[in-house]
């Protein structure tokens, strides 16, 4: 199934929901230097409760930027265009978030999260393909061509 847009006044597709949630926990794994390496939540009530803490995880870090402004991560690229420093103009860190819903031996489930910044990870990815998006392994601006089966 592919993604749900809702739809606002006059038939036009409004914005994503903005889910800052854990904010907070953003601002201090970078204060205390965690990124890079896994860490573990707390343990979940069940299943769902843990998918819906991996995806408010996910939306937090796709709009955190330690700069403060709030559109931030919607103005400014995390990699260099034209001869221009990528990310944001304001000095601040933006961070990307990966995580998974665990399951211990007694059935107890937990996220396993890893966050990492946007920037320097775009920056290694440029100094090791090259500026042009079609020589990176993956393109997230490609489009995709659908093969009808």
């Amino acid at each position: 199934m592919g993604r749900v847009i809702a739809v606002g006044e006059g038939g036009r597709p409004q914005a994503p929901v903005r889910d800052d949630r854990f904010g907070d926990v953003l601002g201090l794994v970078v204060a205390r230097n965690l990124l890079g390496r896994p860490l573990l939540t707390p343990q979940c009530r069940d299943f769902d409760h843990a998918d819906e803490i991996r995806r408010a995880l996910y939306r937090s870090a796709k709009y955190y930027c330690s700069c403060g402004h709030s559109s931030c991560t919607r103005r400014y690229r995390n990699y260099p265009a034209g001869g221009q420093p990528g990310g944001c103009p304001h000095g601040g860190q933006r961070i990307s978030a990966r995580a998974d819903v665990v399951k211990d031996a007694d059935g107890r489930y937990y996220v396993q999260v890893t966050f990492r910044d946007k920037t320097a990870a775009m920056q290694a990815i440029v100094d090791k393909y090259g500026p042009d998006p079609d020589n990176w392994p993956y393109n997230p601006w490609a489009r995709r061509i659908r093969k009808d089966d």
